[in-house]
């Protein structure tokens, strides 16, 4: 549930269930002065508010790649997302990473994310390994390899590198 403790505007976009939880969630947002519940959006408009946002937060209990906190660094947002799963793999020290069952810890990341300056550096980062000019390649061989391996009875290695040889 939202709190103010932190005293920071909260904007949810996407899909609310709706369940006792979710209307609990709907409540709480339209009794909040910081809070508001946009639903679901087009692309062009989530692209807009992503590129608008001053933090973007992915607080999930689990989380792979977090396509969505990506985008939101490659437009420029501070990132606060969880410390659990792949987060880290992606972002490196350019995000703030917090425990998804600890208010505290979120709090603390957003206070921290909010009052740190823009990170340009999360932003490079992001281009320069996640771009689909430097993936395609990268994708392109593995595929590849796979395909190889499937007629050879067997899979080979692929290196991790992009066309430029930094390891992704």
């Amino acid at each position: 549930m939202w709190r103010s403790e932190a005293g920071l505007p909260l904007v949810l976009i996407g899909t609310l269930f709706k369940t006792t939880y979710g209307m609990k969630v709907v409540r709480a947002l339209e009794n909040s002065s910081l809070a508001r519940y946009l639903g679901c959006l087009s692309r062009p408009l989530v692209l807009a508010a992503m590129k608008a946002c001053r933090v973007f937060a992915l607080p999930s209990l689990m989380e792979g790649i977090g396509l969505a906190a990506l985008e939101a660094g490659a437009l420029d947002a501070r990132i606060v997302v969880t410390q659990n799963g792949g987060p880290r793999d992606y972002f490196a020290e350019y995000a703030w990473y917090v425990d998804p069952y600890s208010i505290p810890s979120i709090t603390q990341g957003l206070q921290r994310a909010w009052d740190a300056p823009a990170n340009k550096p999360v932003q490079q980062h992001i281009r320069e390994r996640f771009a689909p000019d430097v993936l395609s390649p990268v994708l392109q061989s593995f595929y590849e390899a796979a395909l190889a391996g499937e007629k050879n009875g067997g899979f080979t290695q692929v290196s991790c590198e992009s066309a430029s040889g930094r390891v992704l």
